[in-house]
């Protein structure tokens, strides 16, 4: 009897430990070890963006060791701008603000690794010397996507407050909303040198090479909800004047003619 009493005892206890509170205990160390994992994922992810972004210092700087990012654009339907290209800008979330004094816009701000403007002085060395083309492209919320693209860009220094000086010839599918600029000096909220009699970085939320105000403005106020309004990212020729983009680069390469 006391043996048959054992065995019942047994059986119970072994119901007890597959039952639902030892189900409860599986089901929680399994979420650990979901966290654990997804923790070590982005770890790892986090470990590779520093890698990456130590490599972009370390192997794409200049004579001036001007760091940078570069990037590789392909698929595009000119094929010949396919290719490493060396980021001035870049926009796609809104996480980043570009409502910024002279200072900021002079020096540049944001990370390589998102948002960010890369600075002015930077750019113009970078420009100096020899001939550079430029490439914008520019996503709507809806993912159409367009380029131009300028075959000769040049900025002044500071002294000449980064006049955009030459466009050179442009191409592409946005239609050309930067030749109206030519000529215009670069404006922030703290230093207005457009021909506006107010200040049109103060009004758009954003440096830019202002005349009186745009025709393109790809640093101003990012819009996520209304963005059928004149204060947002904005290529007029592409979707019109009040279509905020989603996703804008602005990218330069020295010029590689049209082979």
């Amino acid at each position: 009897m006391a043996s048959v009493a054992g065995q019942e005892q047994t059986q119970q206890a072994s119901n007890q430990v597959s039952g639902f509170p030892f189900e409860l205990l599986l089901t929680h160390l399994s979420a650990i070890e979901g966290r654990i994992q997804e923790r070590l994922n982005e770890l790892g992810r986090n470990q590779t963006r520093q890698l990456e972004l130590l490599r972009i210092v370390l192997t794409h700087g200049n004579h001036e060791n001007i760091p940078y990012r570069v990037e590789v654009i392909e698929n595009m339907s000119d094929g010949r701008l396919n290719g490493e290209w060396i980021v001035l800008q870049t926009r796609f979330d809104g996480s980043l603000s570009f409502s910024r004094d002279w200072r900021e816009y002079v020096q540049g701000f944001g990370d390589f690794g998102g948002e960010h403007w890369l600075g002015l002085e930077k750019q113009h060395r970078l420009l100096a010397g020899k001939r550079h083309e430029l490439l914008v492209v520019l996503e709507t919320f809806e993912n159409e996507t367009a380029y131009a693209n300028y075959d000769d860009f040049r900025i002044g220094n500071e002294s000449q407050r980064y006049v955009m000086s030459s466009l050179g010839n442009y191409s592409g599918t946005a239609g050309d909303s930067l030749m109206f600029h030519l000529g215009s000096k670069f404006s922030t909220q703290d230093q207005d040198n457009d021909s506006h009699s107010a200040n049109c970085a103060a009004m758009y939320h954003g440096g830019w090479w202002y005349k009186n105000c745009y025709a393109s403005n790809l640093n101003g106020k990012y819009s996520t909800g209304n963005r059928f309004k004149e204060v947002g990212i904005i290529w007029h020729s592409f979707k019109g004047p009040f279509n905020s983009m989603k996703t804008t680069k602005m990218l330069i390469r020295p010029y590689k003619g049209m082979t």
